[in-house]
């Protein structure tokens, strides 16, 4: 009985090799690496799916296998399964490699009133492919001509301005095909998909249509719709059955999730609110979870400050928002006071304008322009702007002086400053101290002296620029700048 198999690099294509990871595992399911996929049928060698960027290939006697160019220049990650239930039907989940900008109609449930959203198409939908016959033939599955839900099964579907701020509409729908992007297959019935994204999506009808079967953005209570978002991998209990039993586990950003009824109905409706943009249950899927992850604390941190003088630390983490900890919590008694992506945090080390150390926490979610300021601990946060401008890093730097929590540094293209961040009344004002002398590029690192009137800045084109005169006034400091290339 063979149970591994190692795939090295072959040349196969003009676009490179077609497997460039090495593979040493157990052989039955689904193998997923960030950039190529294997999909293998249970307890059958001779039959073997792989892909690459652009390519997607079948074998009946690997390595001598035949490259199938039927998918387009534009396609992108591409993540494969095998029905276990028949091998010959196999399905192919392919998102873009290319940015295009569109506008397109999103349901409200009103047919007559639908919502118009603004796409980005890096990541999102290329198409669902099938081959009903070991890869013989390939088509082009979902429907991208329906705008209800099948374009979004990559895209932050559900994410309808949930602040309500702009009546539900407007909200630009990114996609991120390039890293949450698998496909399974039910192991009894060849013709239900699931699809794994920001999102889950489940198809009845061999992944020519799809419902959501899941919502991000709910209070994280067991036993509802909700399951945490980016999702990276789906596997079926072993004595699943469709019966009495229907779990299924979920491995997504948030960490293991279980469901227990996934033969469930999933939502027809792409958007969960009502017409007064709240939410209603009636629009939810009907496939209910719970979380595995009995308090196992685990997260990824981009950046983290602490308190000297007390428990106190808080950090932004990836796609677990902010989280602290705070004195007499102990080790369970992390918190999220901010969610999605987190980023930079700074903590006040000093007493400040009547404010005690650690008093002011800043934190930073989903890159420039979106910072937070809390004056008392982290216990809340309020926005701390405006500022302007675009660009900017995903997770974009933020510094503050060591010995003066007034003084803040950020930046995008251009650079920018505020004297006043450890103002107790208002939000503080930023200033924007230089031009865009980089080209295209974004500040990447940030130094402030001592003294706090020398300050380097980074740019992730390899650019560095100085001021020695940062305390100055707006003008000058703009003029002041050294920029070394």
């Amino acid at each position: 009985e063979i149970r591994t198999i190692e795939l090295r690099e072959g040349g196969y294509g003009a676009n490179g090799p077609l497997v460039e990871t090495i593979f040493d595992r157990d052989i039955d399911g689904q193998f997923s690496p960030f950039s190529t996929s294997v999909s293998l049928t249970t307890g059958q060698v001779e039959k073997m799916y792989a892909t690459e960027l652009y390519l997607i290939v079948t074998t009946d006697d690997f390595p001598d296998g035949e490259i199938r160019d039927q998918l387009r220049s534009e396609q992108g990650r591409i993540s494969l399964a095998t029905a276990p239930s028949y091998s010959d039907f196999v399905y192919a989940c392919v998102s873009r490699n290319t940015y295009s900008v569109g506008t397109f109609p999103f349901p409200s449930g009103d047919p007559e009133n639908p919502y118009i959203y603004t796409f980005n198409g890096m990541g999102s939908l290329s198409g669902v492919w099938r081959t009903t016959n070991a890869g013989e033939t390939w088509t082009q599955r979902v429907d991208l001509e329906d705008t209800n839900i099948n374009p979004w099964l990559l895209t932050n579907i559900p994410l309808i301005n949930i602040d309500c701020i702009s009546a539900c509409s407007g909200y630009s729908l990114s996609s991120q095909g390039w890293y949450d992007n698998v496909i399974t297959v039910d192991p009894l019935d060849r013709e239900r998909v699931w699809v794994g994204g920001i999102d889950l999506f489940v198809s009845s009808d061999g992944a020519a249509n799809f419902t959501v079967a899941s919502h991000w953005f709910l209070n994280r209570e067991d036993g509802t719709p909700y399951n945490h978002a980016d999702h990276h991998a789906i596997v079926f209990h072993p004595d699943f059955d469709g019966v009495s039993n229907q779990i299924i586990f979920f491995g997504s950003d948030g960490g293991v999730y279980k469901t227990s009824n996934g033969r469930a109905n999933g939502s027809s409706f792409g958007c969960p609110f009502d017409a007064n943009c709240d939410d209603d249950e009636n629009l939810w899927s009907s496939i209910l979870y719970t979380t595995l992850n009995n308090g196992y604390g685990v997260t990824q941190f981009y950046d983290g400050d602490s308190c000297p003088t007390m428990d106190l630390f808080a950090g932004g983490t990836q796609d677990n928002g902010t989280t602290l900890v705070r004195p007499g919590f102990g080790t369970e008694g992390w918190v999220e006071p901010l969610g999605s992506d987190g980023g930079f945090t700074k903590i006040s080390q000093v007493f400040s304008n009547g404010l005690s150390a650690c008093s002011i926490v800043w934190a930073e979610t989903l890159g420039f322009k979106n910072f937070y300021r809390s004056i008392d601990g982290g216990n809340s946060f309020t926005k701390a702007g405006p500022l302007s401008g675009s660009g900017g890093l995903f997770i974009t730097p933020l510094e503050m002086h060591k010995t003066n929590p007034a003084i803040l540094w950020t930046g995008a293209a251009e650079i920018w400053r505020t004297l006043d961040g450890n103002v107790v009344i208002g939000t503080p004002t930023w200033e924007k101290v230089s031009p865009n002398f980089s080209g295209p590029s974004n500040v990447s690192a940030l130094a402030i002296s001592n003294d706090a009137n020398i300050v380097y800045v980074g740019y992730s084109n390899g650019y560095i620029a100085k001021t020695s005169d940062a305390l100055a006034d707006e003008e000058v400091v703009t003029d002041s700048w050294e920029v070394f290339d």
